[in-house]
């Protein structure tokens, strides 16, 4: 059925119009090939209009993603530093600005969701080091109250 040719035994003794039961087994499909990376508006059709900047630009997606994934890590990290081990969470937090802003200009606009939390981590660094700041000025200026 498949274009196969098939080979049948006939048994001995068999006469014009007999049944003759043959075992068939259906070889597996082969797997449907896939593309993986540029979506692509339309099923089906032909892929030759896809340019080498619609390919470019699915692989910016990725890192784009992987970088923003990575920023939310840090800046997470920066919070359980921040928490637990003292008032060092904010390097977390200056190393994910500075990551995004060491790019040039121009590929930081292919990395939006890292610029948000890129921004974000920014913010609270900076916001947690002053908090840090007043609360070691207020330690300091009550231990030198209670000295005199």
């Amino acid at each position: 059925p498949d274009g196969e040719q098939v080979e049948v035994f006939v048994p001995e003794g068999a006469a014009p119009g007999d049944v003759v039961e043959v075992p068939w087994s259906v070889a597996p499909a082969s797997p449907t090939p896939v593309v993986i990376g540029v979506p692509i508006d339309g099923v089906g059709g032909d892929m030759s209009d896809i340019s080498e900047r619609d390919l470019e630009r699915g692989s910016m997606t990725t890192r784009a993603q992987k970088a923003s994934e990575w920023g939310w890590t840090m800046y997470f990290v920066g919070w359980c530093f921040c928490c637990f081990c003292g008032p060092i969470g904010w390097i977390f937090w200056f190393c994910t600005w500075l990551t995004h802003y060491s790019r040039p200009k121009q590929a930081r606009r292919d990395f939006p969701r890292e610029r948000a939390v890129a921004r974000l981590s920014c913010c609270t660094g900076l916001s947690a080091m002053v908090v840090h700041v007043v609360a070691a000025a207020v330690v300091y200026s009550i231990y030198r109250r209670g000295v005199k």
